[in-house]
């Protein structure tokens, strides 16, 4: 299982989120069971940054689950990332993101990706900041 994050997480184009949550969960089962971090914390209330943290540790199976459960989190801004939105943290994301990722975030809340941060930057600002081209 030496997958790297994108190949673990990518689907055909025609699956739906729940086909991502599945394909994600079933290559793991250990870690299904155990959650985010290891099960240290099994109740963490859900905020945008319980849902940045998984943005950055590329756990997209929770970071769907959340923001499927709970599509406000879409625009919410984190003022701890001065004023970013979901969108504007997976856009600034160094690594691959899964496609399915990016689009059930846009059709979720398709207000998130004109919504601007404390910069006045909109999340495609932040995609062409780090250089990022779709794979």
């Amino acid at each position: 299982e030496n997958l790297s994050a994108l190949e673990k997480y990518t689907v055909p184009a025609a699956s739906s989120p729940d086909d991502l949550l599945s394909t994600a969960s079933s290559t793991s089962p250990q870690k299904q069971q155990e959650g985010r971090n290891g099960g240290r914390v099994p109740f963490e209330p859900v905020t945008i940054d319980t849902c940045i943290d998984a943005i950055q540790e590329e756990d997209w199976n929770t970071l769907l689950k959340m923001i499927t459960q709970n599509p406000s989190l879409m625009t919410q801004q984190s003022s701890n990332h001065r004023n970013k939105n979901l969108l504007h943290i997976l856009s600034g994301q160094h690594t691959n993101v899964p496609t399915i990722v990016a689009i059930t975030m846009i059709n979720l809340c398709p207000n998130a990706v004109s919504q601007p941060d404390y910069d006045g930057c909109i999340p495609l600002h932040h995609m062409v900041f780090t250089g990022r081209k779709e794979h």
